[in-house]
């Protein structure tokens, strides 16, 4: 039998991560809460989920991009960068715009996948298999 994947979602907007949650619960996978970056990072560093679906802007200090940067540039955490991060934002919707993470947003610190919220369920499960396919 094949091991369940673990999800982390690291959001804290509650009505978003019970959506999120029960959508992977139903396809299968485990799923782990963090409502704020610093305890996302460490969730991160000691359980190495097999996915992360990160909000980048939370309202506190430590954000979705910090926690991008320690996982895939820290060299403290090199055992980390192989875990795929899922930026999943609002921005659009609040902004007007996103970040296209492709020149000349050069300097946008990237993850491995950007989907904006809300997301539709059938992304979001293809996206985590896609990206998790090869840590299966």
């Amino acid at each position: 039998m094949d091991r369940k994947k673990n999800v982390l979602i690291i959001d804290d907007d509650q009505d978003y991560v019970d959506a999120v949650k029960t959508i992977l619960v139903n396809n299968s996978y485990e799923v782990s809460v963090a409502h704020n970056g610093k305890e996302g990072l460490e969730k991160i560093i000691t359980s190495k989920p097999d996915c992360v679906l990160l909000d980048i802007m939370m309202e506190n200090q430590f954000a979705g991009l910090s926690i991008v940067y320690t996982v895939k540039h820290d060299p403290a955490h090199e055992d980390l960068r192989h875990i795929p991060i899922i930026y999943v934002s609002a921005i659009k919707d609040l902004t007007g715009s996103r970040y296209s993470f492709q020149p000349p947003d050069e300097d946008v610190i990237r993850a491995d996948e950007y989907l904006d919220k809300p997301v539709e369920p059938r992304v979001l499960i293809e996206t985590i298999e896609r990206l998790t396919r090869c840590r299966s």
